[in-house]
């Protein structure tokens, strides 16, 4: 059985402030952004150690009043082209039994 994560997970990191990025985060099926639902400036992030094994990822973040366009985008679009490559694969592979019927001019 397959199991399809659903959550919600930064994307859309781009550059705004000297190193600082700004990231949106998303509501998010199969690793696949759906909605936005907040972004922010990740000023700094780092892994907290609680009990022997376990690690907690922390941020320390600067909220913004909306939601950036731009790294909305920059997230659509990167979802948009791994989609694409993943589908071209997936026919590039399912297609080679056909190779046959292409006709090759002499």
């Amino acid at each position: 059985m397959v199991r399809i994560p659903i959550g919600t997970k930064t994307f859309g990191a781009i550059k705004a402030i000297e190193s600082t990025p700004l990231i949106t985060q998303f509501f998010m099926i199969g690793y696949v952004p759906i909605i936005p639902i907040k972004s922010f400036y990740l000023l700094h992030e780092y892994e907290v150690e609680r009990g022997l094994l376990s690690h907690k990822q922390e941020m320390h973040i600067i909220n913004l009043k909306n939601i950036s366009f731009i790294s909305v985008g920059f997230a659509y679009l990167r979802a948009f082209f791994i989609i694409s490559a993943f589908f071209s694969i997936a026919y590039l592979l399912t297609s080679q039994g056909s190779s046959q019927n292409i006709l090759i001019p002499d």
